[in-house]
């Protein structure tokens, strides 16, 4: 099984399936500390992935696609939508 080949459906049941499993050997308390851990260890790595992104070279900035202009959908009259 390659861990980062897993749809996101699959990835969900693999950790409700190791937080079940994990929680039967230990107390509230030492549950709480684990997801707190685990908790802090996600966002550490996202925080050193995001990091590690590079910017976009100068030669990459013209093939990045303006949306200046990108209408607000939050302020769209339904009613006269072309997208029906």
């Amino acid at each position: 099984m390659d861990f980062f080949k897993l749809s996101g459906c699959e990835l969900v049941s693999l950790a409700a399936i190791l937080a079940i499993t994990i929680a039967k050997d230990f107390t509230s308390d030492e549950i709480d500390t684990l997801g707190n851990f685990f908790s802090a260890l996600g966002s550490n790595l996202s925080t050193i992935a995001s990091a590690q992104r590079e910017e976009p070279s100068a030669s990459d900035s013209e093939e990045v696609q303006d949306t200046t202009n990108v209408t607000d959908f939050t302020d769209c009259d339904t009613k006269n939508s072309k997208l029906r």
